[in-house]
């Protein structure tokens, strides 16, 4: 009987409560980012489907004791529902971007005649990560390490094939400024612009030990002549059409705006839990266990450029290379290392944190 009492309070006043809270919550974060007509009509489906179920229930017993305030309580408890299935992603994305920090590896190798430092990067995200690089890049210059950076060079003959065939006709450059833009963050390129001076003057100790867009369509040609999965894959890739990411960008921002203030702060902490989830894909720990890609364009993006990383890093009379380079290439170039030598070893491994603003 004891238990029965308490039970009843704990539904009353404690889970009762508690849920009150989430349906306010999650009606306040729908409210202020306005819900688009997809999930206006997935919560409108969910209701229906609420109320079908009602009507069943009712037809199944007998007229009299169907009554009309539990017809409606029970629908209000389907909309409720369905305002927190809708809004807990969001919520769980807010959490993300306050109480998890994006982490990127950073890692030491060496066969006993050379070390190498990997710093993985990505191409959006504070200053503060770009700053504390750059100190990190400064010390080890001064302490003899020859530095290699990323960065495609770009030929004017392959520029527009590049973009139409390997990026899908898309605006690079300016998405990555949007999206920094969208986020509060910042885009990669503009912090480095000195190592490009550096690099003009003393080409042996500053490298951008990168590909250019003609080497990658002379891969290009070579793999649609040997691989027909490669051709079979790049035809029906080459043959669809993909959305614009700089238009999107844009038109996320717009809409952003339109909202005032709490709009823009809610989404932009919701953006910024997304962008800890997709660049949050390395993990330090389990390197040799990673797969890497095979689909055709991972054969160019990934794979060759980790393949002339490797003969970079190989050929370079230095023993002591400290490299700046997309946390995706990590796995490759250390595969690749193995296999060209098993003596290398990874010596450390760390992971560099990223504080996303507040």
């Amino acid at each position: 009987m004891k238990f029965s009492i308490w039970r009843k309070w704990l539904n009353r006043n404690v889970l009762s409560g508690v849920y009150k809270a989430f349906v306010l919550i999650s009606g306040i974060v729908l409210g202020i980012l306005w819900l688009p007509l997809p999930l206006i009509l997935a919560m409108l489906f969910m209701m229906l489907a609420g109320l079908i179920f009602l009507v069943i229930k009712g037809m199944a017993q007998f007229w009299k004791t169907w009554r009309v305030p539990e017809f409606k309580r029970v629908a209000l408890h389907v909309c409720a529902v369905g305002m927190i299935f809708f809004a807990a992603p969001i919520i769980y994305l807010c959490y993300k971007s306050y109480f998890n920090n994006l982490e990127l590896p950073l890692v030491t190798l060496s066969n006993g005649e050379k070390t190498v430092i990997f710093q993985g990067m990505v191409h959006v995200g504070p200053s503060e990560f770009y700053t504390q690089v750059i100190s990190n890049l400064d010390t080890a210059s001064g302490q003899g390490y020859t530095l290699f950076f990323e960065g495609v060079e770009s030929t004017p003959a392959r520029e527009q094939w590049m973009k139409r065939t390997i990026l899908r006709n898309q605006d690079i450059h300016s998405a990555y400024v949007s999206l920094a833009d969208l986020l509060g963050l910042h885009v990669q390129k503009s912090y480095f612009t000195k190592y490009k001076e550096l690099a003009s003057r003393n080409s042996s100790r500053f490298v951008y030990a990168d590909v250019s867009t003609q080497d990658i369509f002379k891969e290009y040609l070579r793999l649609w002549r040997e691989s027909p999965e490669f051709r079979a894959e790049m035809k029906v890739s080459e043959s669809k059409r993909y959305p614009s990411l700089l238009h999107s960008f844009n038109r996320i921002s717009e809409w952003q705006n339109r909202g005032g203030p709490a709009r823009h702060f809610l989404s932009r902490r919701m953006f910024l839990g997304l962008y800890v989830i997709v660049s949050s894909n390395t993990d330090v720990e389990n390197l040799e266990m990673i797969k890497i890609g095979r689909s055709a364009r991972d054969k160019l993006i990934l794979e060759f450029r980790d393949e002339n990383l490797v003969k970079r890093i190989i050929e370079d009379p230095s023993d002591k290379i400290y490299i700046t380079y997309g946390a995706a290439h990590l796995p490759g170039v250390v595969a690749k290392l193995k296999n060209s030598d098993p003596k290398w070893v990874l010596q450390k491994r760390e992971v560099t944190k990223i504080v996303l603003p507040k």
